[in-house]
């Protein structure tokens, strides 16, 4: 089926919105002229068939595999293509407006864990190469009965490694959370806090800034 133009802009500016949240292909739809979720699901599936977005799942620890039918994550591979498909979606100057949005440090964190969450999944595949490799089974989030998250979760041989992207210089307590809840479920290794600047560690959990990490992995 063909995909119209007008449509595909739509997609993009709701994904935008909800960038780095949870959504459903349901919460897509809405401010969309477009009528089913599942259409909106075929828009989507074009983007990472042409290597514009990645999405993960959210991880049943238990069973140690990700949980399609619910809520997912949504990430752009590319911040370059990132800032022209929202100038072209949201009809708004390229170069100006991505210096605007940078400017502000929750955006600005969004896009790092965009970047951060592509790295992973090169990262997972130079690990274990393999000709049928599958992102979704490697990278994905997760989420506590109380509604606490971990950003990414990636797995390595059973055991998962938890990292949450605050990209941020000062936490409080409420913001490890979801990692110290991860790693109390077991078999995980110790966790990570990629900051803004901060480099240390405490307890189980590492602090690193979100540039050298992204030039570790």
């Amino acid at each position: 089926m063909a995909k119209k133009e007008v449509y595909m802009a739509q997609i993009v500016r709701r994904i935008i919105e909800s960038l780095c949240s949870q959504v459903s292909w349901q919460s897509l739809c809405k401010g969309t002229d477009l009528g089913s979720h599942h259409t909106v699901a075929e828009y989507v599936d074009v983007l990472e068939s042409s290597f514009i977005r990645s999405c993960i799942y959210r991880l049943d620890k238990n069973k140690g595999v990700p949980v399609f039918e619910k809520d997912k994550k949504i990430h752009f591979q590319d911040p370059f293509i990132f800032h022209v498909l929202r100038g072209w979606a949201f009809s708004l100057p390229f170069y100006e407006k991505s210096l605007e949005f940078l400017s502000n440090p929750q955006d600005y964190a969004k896009v790092v864990e965009s970047v951060v969450c592509n790295h992973l999944i090169r990262l997972a595949f130079n690990l274990s190469p393999s000709s049928d490799y599958e992102y979704v089974n490697k990278i994905t989030y997760w989420e506590s009965k109380l509604k606490r998250e971990v950003d990414f979760a990636v797995e390595f041989d059973s055991t998962f490694l938890p990292i949450e992207a605050k990209c941020q210089a000062d936490f409080k307590r409420g913001d490890l959370l979801g990692l110290y809840g991860f790693m109390k479920t077991g078999s995980s290794l110790k966790g990570i806090m990629i900051t803004k600047n901060r480099l240390k560690t405490e307890r189980d959990i590492v602090f690193i800034p979100h540039y050298l990490f992204l030039t570790l992995i």
